[in-house]
């Protein structure tokens, strides 16, 4: 019904104007209420967590793994979670106080998300959310909430707010590990040039 939505909504209307329309708007609600405080908050934990982990359920799947490519680059260990089920607590068992947990809470509080919380309170792990409601339940147990407007509950969702929350995490951990994270981007460049013509680019 979401997409019929969308797709209804431009049937007489150029289909790139309206969807950069919709994103420009979820981008500029997206910074009206990130606080700029919340959001370096945030890239201290992940700079000086041993681990990060990342609950990332349904289509948060992509921005987590996008994360976890650009994080590699700047040293940071980020490890995906099970979306559901037991598998989960494979990956609460290592959490611990000198890791984070980053959490995509989108629309519902999951029975996982609730999960993470409670155990926080025996591990010690710090928490950030990342979630499309202003008013989500259990977010005052979050260390850090960060809000991505993503639309309505029965609008169609776009991933432009959350990408960019995403986007400022990569480039805000990167500035705070400035030295490793340049000397590891000089270091790949030199890997690019001595093996580039064996392994072209994709």
């Amino acid at each position: 019904m979401k997409m019929r939505d969308a797709i209804e909504r431009t049937d007489d209307n150029s289909l790139p104007q309206t969807l950069l329309d919709i994103c420009t708007h979820h981008l500029q609600e997206t910074r009206r209420y990130l606080r700029d405080d919340q959001l370096q908050r945030a890239v201290n934990i992940l700079s000086e967590a041993n681990t990060v982990y990342v609950y990332s359920p349904g289509p948060c799947a992509g921005l987590a793994e996008f994360m976890r490519y650009r994080m590699a680059r700047f040293g940071l260990n980020l490890k995906i979670m099970a979306p559901s089920g037991h598998e989960l607590l494979e990956s609460l068992l290592h959490a611990g106080g000198k890791d984070a947990v980053l959490i995509f809470g989108f629309v519902h509080l999951l029975p996982e998300t609730e999960v993470i919380l409670d155990y926080a309170r025996e591990a010690g792990y710090p928490v950030i959310l990342i979630t499309d409601r202003l008013v989500y339940p259990r977010a005052q147990e979050a260390e850090v909430v960060l809000y991505a407007g993503r639309g309505e509950v029965w609008e169609f969702h776009s991933m432009a707010g959350p990408t960019y929350i995403i986007e400022n995490l990569i480039l805000g951990v990167g500035l705070s590990r400035k030295e490793d994270s340049l000397g590891n981007l000089d270091k790949l460049q030199r890997l690019r040039v001595q093996y580039g013509s064996k392994l072209p680019r994709n």
